[in-house]
């Protein structure tokens, strides 16, 4: 069996306030409450962290601020996902300054290039960094997704590369995956980032999950992976048909970002459904309708407090 890194790792939102600006002591909570929760790992400036709208300056405060709060015993995984190379390289560099255990990057999302120049990119990056990297493909928003021959290559030559979070819908690339690269690198991790893949993924040789939902759920993610790797294959599926059921809350919603911010202001957190365009906020209506969702699970959502 791998070495499993992380297991469940949340990608983090970036709170802000009413004027669109960091709201630094909401981050300071919801860091504080993921802890608390037991997650394997936080990711800041991620895609649920809407990291395309944020300065770099916002970048490091928001690392600065994750890395403080969290205990060594939790990993940091910074995002460095950019355009630029050079911008993916110095934000690498501050990141690794302020003591995260590893770092995250997508392919350059503007340029696509071809796969020569992906392999480029990442090389160039690999070369200059010497931290742990997880390689993050999301073609939907990238135009490119990462071909399991390429990860491959790069994997043989470079031991910093350590993992990939997917973000397709598709389990013949994770089994591809997990066939191509973990015989010649068994401690080389996969992880879903799609909640439904989490479950058949680690049955295949995965090893856990970057989930968005998990800011809602951290306890029931956390006891599915368990079960799974622990052989509770019942128990593990009745967990994962709740989440699943629970992420109905992405149906009614306008973006992933913007629905965990309006769960969490439901539930009176310091966290306000507030995002940046060209993300929109979410209607304040829909408050009624999330908690309809999760109110079946009252028992089970470390979020409910007695009404």
């Amino acid at each position: 069996m791998s070495k499993r890194l992380y297991g469940l790792i949340v990608p983090l939102i970036t709170p802000f306030k009413e004027d669109l600006s960091l709201d630094i002591d909401a981050l300071k909570w919801l860091v504080e409450y993921l802890v608390k929760n037991n997650v394997d790992a936080i990711f800041p400036v991620s895609t649920t962290g809407e990291f395309p709208s944020l300065t770099n300056s916002e970048k490091i405060k928001i690392v600065e601020v994750v890395r403080e709060y969290t205990p060594t015993n939790i990993k940091v995984i910074a995002g460095i996902s950019s355009t630029s190379l050079y911008e993916a390289v110095d934000l690498a560099l501050r990141f690794k300054d302020l003591g995260v255990d590893s770092l995250i990057s997508t392919p350059p999302y503007y340029y696509k290039g071809n796969l020569d120049g992906v392999k480029r990119y990442f090389r160039m990056i690999l070369d200059r960094i010497e931290i742990p990297l997880i390689l993050y493909t999301i073609p939907q928003y990238t135009g490119i997704d990462i071909p399991p021959e390429l990860i491959k290559e790069l994997v043989m030559e470079y031991d910093d590369l350590v993992g990939l979070k997917a973000t397709v819908d598709s389990m013949i690339y994770f089994r591809k995956i997990i066939q191509l690269v973990k015989p010649i690198k068994k401690d080389f991790n996969v992880y879903s980032g799609i909640d439904e893949y989490i479950l058949p993924l680690i049955l295949i040789g995965g090893d856990g999950a970057v989930s968005a939902l998990a800011h809602i759920t951290p306890n029931l993610h956390k006891k599915m992976i368990e079960a799974l790797f622990n052989g509770e294959l019942a128990k593990a599926n009745e967990l994962y048909n709740i989440i699943l059921d629970i992420k109905r809350i992405y149906d009614i919603s306008k973006s992933v970002s913007g629905a965990i911010k309006l769960t969490l202001e439901s539930f009176n957190t310091p966290i306000k459904r507030f995002v940046r365009p060209p993300l929109t906020d979410e209607n304040l209506d829909n408050i009624d309708r999330i908690r309809s969702i999760l109110s079946r699970y009252r028992d089970k959502i470390v979020l409910y407090k007695e009404d």
